[in-house]
């Protein structure tokens, strides 16, 4: 019976720790992919806010000179 139940909590602290390692990594590459994602969205915006900063200043100078 003991030894019934031996590798049945060998198997479980395997998966434990399986799991810790997986939760681990994917903590780390959910960061990462974050990151990531977060400069992307502020070239964007960066990449978006330059034109419409340039006509809006064309604009306003047309308008200053008339």
């Amino acid at each position: 019976m003991e030894n019934g139940g031996e590798p049945q909590a060998e198997g479980s602290r395997g998966w434990a720790l399986a799991c810790t390692i997986a939760g681990s990594i994917g903590v780390v590459v959910f960061v990462f992919v974050g990151l990531v994602a977060y400069s992307w969205i502020n070239w964007l915006w960066v990449a978006l806010l330059v034109p419409y900063t340039a006509i809006n200043w064309a604009k306003y100078r047309r308008l200053k000179g008339s």
